[in-house]
């Protein structure tokens, strides 16, 4: 099936690509600069798409380890990246393949480290919700949040509460910002405590 190109539009890794009959293609730029498609011109959609199918893998497979260079991701992360850029969904698969054999991805690996790195000033539901945003699956999440325990995140909570207390005295504002960090109520008054909040009201008791 024959098309005529109306309009090339290129922004970010990707050229997004008007025909006549309405549709856009989305091609990532590697794939734009092995092929140009110019408007005005006539474009075989079908042998272009057999084409497309061929060439993607390798263009896909080199932006992912470029995106994986500065430092860990996860694999939501990676999808994403890839669509994006305009790639197609089976030669992402196979990048992901290629990825996860060669160990160059691995969410339980990317999970560990996230909780690592957060645990310093988040409570778990927030490092929960921040890991499943990124695309890790439940499972995933919980095996890496075993070895972040309860006292680890009281001791964390408490000196989180310890800062909060330098600027801010009103308890109810202590409480909420211990909770929107993702500790849970217990933990987050047991940390004031900790600090030497002890004059919590009563309403706080459980």
């Amino acid at each position: 099936m024959t098309d005529t190109i109306i309009s090339v539009v290129r922004k970010g890794g990707c050229a997004r690509v008007t025909l006549e009959s309405g549709k856009v293609l989305r091609v990532p730029h590697a794939l734009y600069m092995m092929r140009k498609l110019y408007p005005g011109r006539a474009l075989d959609t079908e042998a272009y798409a057999e084409w497309r199918r061929g060439a993607e893998y390798r263009p896909a497979l080199d932006r992912a380890v470029k995106y994986l260079e500065g430092r860990e991701r996860s694999k939501g992360e990676v999808i994403k990246c890839l669509l994006s850029c305009g790639y197609e969904q089976e030669a992402i698969d196979r990048v992901i393949l290629t990825l996860e054999e060669n160990h160059f991805l691995q969410d339980s690996r990317f999970a560990g480290l996230w909780v690592d790195a957060r645990a310093q000033k988040l409570g778990r539901g927030r490092i929960r919700q921040e890991l499943r945003m990124k695309g890790v699956d439940e499972d995933t999440v919980k095996q890496a949040l075993d070895a972040f325990t309860e006292e680890d995140e009281l001791e964390m909570a408490t000196l989180q509460a310890e800062k909060l207390m330098r600027r801010q005295e009103d308890e109810r504002k202590l409480i909420n910002a211990l909770v929107r960090k993702g500790y849970p109520f217990s933990i987050a008054k047991k940390a004031l405590q900790n600090a030497g909040k002890t004059d919590l009201e009563a309403e706080w008791e459980e």
